[in-house]
């Protein structure tokens, strides 16, 4: 029994390190893809339609694979990986092409791959924390990027929004053992072992910072205002690595 365990513990293990190298490798590929064709800025919608044809033609064929019940981790890996192109390429060509669109890809692109990982090595709650954590840093690159105007209102109300829409989720969660009803059945969100108290801090220090920056600009050193959530993000990890052991 003991045995059994164990094997069906390793198996887990290299099913997620598989999905960890495809989140890394896939992020590595995009991002020199993206640096190949930031010069083409004409021809990007029509890139960015192919990468939805493409992700729609491989997610159906995953589709069909896992109805044979075949193995569909390579083809759903391609398929979001062409699904990311596209978001790319089209989310650069609605901005216009700026340098700081292209800019901000990458750092989508990274920040999505560093999320992949967590999710796959620590636990759920970890990864809402450091997503919520990675929309502070979005949030106080785009006020200072950007220093005022419609657009960035707009764009730091929709992260604020986010980060109140993750709160109430939470909470909903919480009161409900972690368990999200979908039609009619319900799955599970987050572990028991969820500590909901750190995802609501992390949820009010994003909320804080943003309106801070919104409202004083760069009267702080501009370093304080990224260096709370990277630290804050960085006990989080230390602690959730120990929770881990």
């Amino acid at each position: 029994m003991e045995k059994r365990e164990k094997t069906a513990r390793q198996r887990e293990e290299d099913a997620a390190l598989e999905k960890i190298l495809y989140w890394i490798g896939g992020s590595a590929l995009l991002i020199v893809l993206l640096r190949l064709v930031r010069g083409y800025y004409t021809i990007l919608p029509l890139l960015g339609a192919a990468g939805v044809i493409l992700a729609a033609a491989v997610f159906y064929l995953a589709w069909r694979t896992k109805q044979a019940g075949k193995e569909t981790v390579f083809l759903s890996a391609l398929g979001v990986f062409f699904l990311g192109f596209a978001a790319c390429t089209l989310g650069i060509w609605c901005l216009g092409g700026v340098p700081g669109s292209i800019q901000l890809s990458n750092y989508a692109v990274i920040g999505i791959g560093i999320l992949a990982t967590i999710y796959y090595l620590y636990q759920r709650d970890f990864t809402v924390v450091a997503f919520v954590s990675a929309l502070g840093l979005l949030g106080l690159w785009l006020i200072f990027l950007e220093g005022n105007g419609v657009r960035l209102y707009l764009a730091v109300t929709l992260l604020l929004i986010l980060v109140v829409a993750v709160t109430v989720l939470a909470r909903y969660l919480q009161g409900h053992g972690g368990m999200l009803t979908l039609k009619g059945r319900k799955v599970e969100t987050l572990p028991k072992s969820t500590s909901y108290s750190l995802i609501y801090i992390t949820c009010a220090l994003v909320a804080v910072l943003l309106l801070a920056a919104l409202v004083l600009g760069g009267t702080p050193n501009l370093m304080i205002y990224y260096a709370v959530p990277v630290a804050w993000f960085l006990i989080m990890a230390v602690y959730y690595t120990v929770k881990l052991m």
